[in-house]
């Protein structure tokens, strides 16, 4: 498991972002999306332990 600043955060926030709307014509998420993103799956992503790192585990987890 990895402990993320928040630059890392901001920055995997933007990619799950983009990989999910990459037709997507704003410049940046919504803040919904960071909020969703880093403030309730980092948490449990980190609690998970997982061996993944946090945007994989996002991808295997929270994808639809």
């Amino acid at each position: 498991m990895q402990n993320l600043i928040s630059t890392e955060l901001y920055e995997v926030t933007e990619k799950l972002y983009r990989d999910m709307n990459p037709n997507g014509r704003m410049s940046e998420p919504p803040s919904s999306v960071y909020v969703t993103v880093i403030e309730k799956w980092y948490p449990e992503y980190q609690q998970s332990n997982s061996e993944l790192s946090f945007y994989e585990w996002c991808k295997k987890n929270k994808s639809n």
